[in-house]
């Protein structure tokens, strides 16, 4: 199979590049390893989060009824989990079956759902999801396959209690307790959300404040926001190990200070960064590199390879 430009991922970056390229009328094949097109953001990313976020917001408004002088029911307003996470499924579902059929209503433009590791700078191997592996030919190559979550190298990260955030938007229940190592973008929004839902929530980060990346005055604004909506927040930390308790975990820790500290819960979110998403793409049989950061690439966004 000969094509003119092979896309490797489906998600925001290479869905438009792919759909721009086959409607120059370039010939596109587009690989992506999940079961529909949209990537970590539509999948396990910004727009889950979203729609788990907006649920919990509505629950934060009807709690608060009464100061704005609404009557609402005595007692604790009830959360359907099971009813949130099908009204996430049908979002996510519709979102991806539209991306798909816009897709193929380019003629240029075919989309494999599969795997495709380089061969070479001009050459892939592309496994499909359902039958045998297939060699294709390609002028040029976009690789677009985004991020994975990266795990702390302590004892305890395989343990069934601790998740990914990608896992985290699958889970069956809201958990009585919940810590979260990382107070990056993710583990920030994880924690306000669950414990708008009720989660008695432990913030665990290493740095000296919550989002390294965003503006101090911001960040330090929002840690008060976040202690007064009952989050224990710690700073400065330095995580040991995840050890089981009962059914639940146990987060082993030093403080600021250097002393030896506990987090019990029942599930564990580790939202410690992510990595590049190149296992398996094959980058070192092209001049193509990559480090921690990502995969290497000049001003023009070419790799070390110009074709790629």
């Amino acid at each position: 199979m000969k094509v003119d430009d092979l896309v490797i991922g489906g998600g925001p970056g290479g869905t438009p590049a792919a759909m721009a390229l086959a409607t120059a009328g370039r010939s596109v094949l587009l690989v992506e390893t999940r079961a529909g097109r949209g990537g970590t953001c539509l999948f396990e990313g910004c727009i889950p989060s979203k729609i788990l976020r907006e649920s919990a917001r509505r629950l934060q408004d009807v709690r608060r009824a009464q100061e704005f002088g609404l009557q609402v029911p005595a007692g604790e307003i009830g959360v359907d989990w099971g009813a949130i996470m099908k009204r996430k499924a049908s979002i996510l579902r519709g979102r991806a079956d539209g991306a798909l059929q816009r897709a193929r209503q380019i003629p240029t433009l075919t989309v494999q759902f599969g795997s495709a590791a380089l061969l070479g700078p001009r050459r892939a191997r592309i496994t499909p999801r359902d039958g045998a592996p297939e060699e294709v030919e390609f002028g040029s190559a976009i690789i677009a396959t985004g991020s994975v979550p990266n795990l702390l190298p302590v004892t305890g990260v395989g343990l069934p209690q601790v998740l990914t955030s990608e896992q985290m938007l699958e889970i069956d229940r809201v958990p009585k307790r919940l810590a979260v190592i990382g107070a990056g973008p993710i583990g920030v929004e994880m924690a306000q959300i669950f414990a708008a839902f009720g989660s008695r929530v432990t913030l665990l980060e290493a740095g000296p404040r919550i989002l390294a990346p965003v503006d101090e005055e911001i960040a330090i604004a929002l840690q008060e926001h976040i202690r007064r909506q009952g989050i224990a927040l710690e700073l400065g930390v330095q995580v040991a190990a995840i050890a089981r308790d009962g059914d639940g975990v146990r987060v082993k820790y030093r403080d600021a200070a250097g002393a030896r500290r506990e987090a019990q819960a029942e599930l564990v979110l580790e939202a410690t960064g992510r990595r590049p998403n190149v296992d398996g793409l094959g980058p070192a049989h092209t001049a193509g590199r990559h480090d921690p950061r990502g995969v290497k690439a000049d001003t023009r966004l070419a790799t070390g390879e110009p074709c790629i």
